[in-house]
């Protein structure tokens, strides 16, 4: 059993890693902007090019500097995709894993806080990142919550990966 929650905490630590360093891009790609603003102070468009596939982004100075904010929907939109990720890996593989170990039925292996991580992700999934009253019944994660608002950033992120990380090393099935 060990071996199991061994592994799948690894595989947490892993997808952590994977979202700071995409993180840190968003970090980058921000400072970059900022850099070319002072040499190009009428830049009103970010654009982004990407040669192999002939595809072009573009989106207006104003747009792209909301977006890129902590708050913004770039963070936000890649703090749910990580959240999601985590819950599947909890529901899809280990959840089963542990079941097949202790030989009982997947819904017999529970756990509060990926529940209530379920219940975060049908709000990104199932209402595109929109308040549902599911999220109401967080006790845990409550800080997840700004008044009718996800608040998905590297910060809420982090917290939630140190909860994850403390939670998988305490488990006992």
């Amino acid at each position: 059993m060990q071996n199991i929650l061994d592994r799948f905490n690894n595989e947490i630590k892993n997808l952590y890693t994977i979202y700071k360093f995409n993180v840190y891009g968003l970090y980058l790609i921000k400072q970059k902007w900022q850099e070319s603003l002072i040499t190009k102070p009428d830049l009103n468009q970010f654009v982004l090019r990407d040669d192999n596939f002939k595809y072009e982004l573009s989106v207006s100075k104003q747009e792209f500097e909301n977006d890129i904010q902590e708050d913004g929907q770039y963070f936000t939109k890649l703090s749910g995709v990580f959240l999601v990720s985590l819950y599947q890996l909890w529901e899809d593989k280990y959840r089963d894993e542990i079941a097949r170990h202790r030989k009982i039925k997947k819904n017999d292996v529970m756990n509060d806080l990926f529940g209530e991580i379920r219940k975060i992700r049908q709000a990104i999934v199932h209402n595109n990142f929109g308040y549902t009253s599911e999220l109401n019944k967080l006790k845990i994660l409550d800080f997840v919550i700004n008044g009718n608002k996800l608040n998905l950033n590297s910060a809420t992120m982090s917290k939630i990966f140190l909860m994850l990380d403390a939670e998988v090393k305490s488990m006992k099935f």
